[in-house]
């Protein structure tokens, strides 16, 4: 019998959906910084990045019908609501998290990102990708009515902020630009992302940070007594 009370409002309409994970240049970009760890991949849908994870690496999913897909592929995968927390793994548990297509999904980022802070060891990685909320290929379109799970929109500047108040310190970031990669064949072009950030976010589809954990998160901020997220 499935279990539901664990599940939170937001989440409970993706308890049955299935969700094609994509391998795109934005994770062959990340891979290179998860490469020998051993990684939990958080909302790995039907396990595209995942399975090319290595072995060892586990993957969490609200929806019953992706893990049910990830598990007949072989894959270690439980079903979990990350707006309910990570709770059921241990402190320092993984090397490396990737968190791609999910944030803008969640309730509350920051909270998410204090978890995975958490459950990350010491000097290890999270690699997080996103989608682009302006960018042209998304002219006519809009980012929240085509897809009604999008609670979240993030700029490079915001993420980097959310990043620094959960203890982690940037490294790299790379723009997702579709039309350029179809022309290039799905290779990666290192130059383009040496453009203004303000440039390729006009043009991305994606956005992809990779950062390094080096401290605990800072408290949450407390004003006239009340505490914020």
């Amino acid at each position: 019998m499935r279990e539901f009370a664990s599940i939170s409002c937001t989440a409970s309409g993706y308890l049955e959906r299935y969700q094609k994970v994509q391998v795109n240049t934005g994770f062959q970009w990340a891979a290179s910084f998860l490469a020998g760890k051993k990684v939990l991949d958080l909302g790995c849908g039907n396990g595209e990045y995942l399975a090319r994870l290595g072995p060892g690496c586990v993957g969490v999913d609200v929806s019953f019908r992706n893990v049910a897909i990830c598990q007949q592929r072989g894959l270690l995968v439980r079903q979990l609501d990350v707006n309910r927390g990570l709770d059921i793994f241990e402190d320092a548990a993984f090397e490396a998290v990737l968190c791609a297509h999910l944030l803008e999904h969640l309730d509350s980022p920051i909270r998410a990102l204090r978890e995975i802070n958490r459950v990350i060891a010491p000097g290890g990685v999270v690699v997080i990708g996103l989608p682009v909320e302006g960018g042209l290929s998304r002219t006519g379109r809009s980012y929240y009515r085509k897809h009604e799970g999008h609670l979240q929109s993030f700029s490079l500047e915001n993420l980097l902020h959310l990043l620094r108040l959960t203890g982690f310190r940037t490294m790299a970031w790379y723009y997702e630009l579709p039309l350029l990669d179809r022309l290039a064949r799905g290779k990666l072009l290192p130059p383009l992302q040496r453009l203004p950030a303000w440039m390729l976010s006009r043009v991305a589809k994606g956005l992809w940070v990779a950062a390094r954990k080096e401290a605990k998160p800072r408290a949450p901020f407390v004003n006239n007594g009340h505490t914020e997220a």
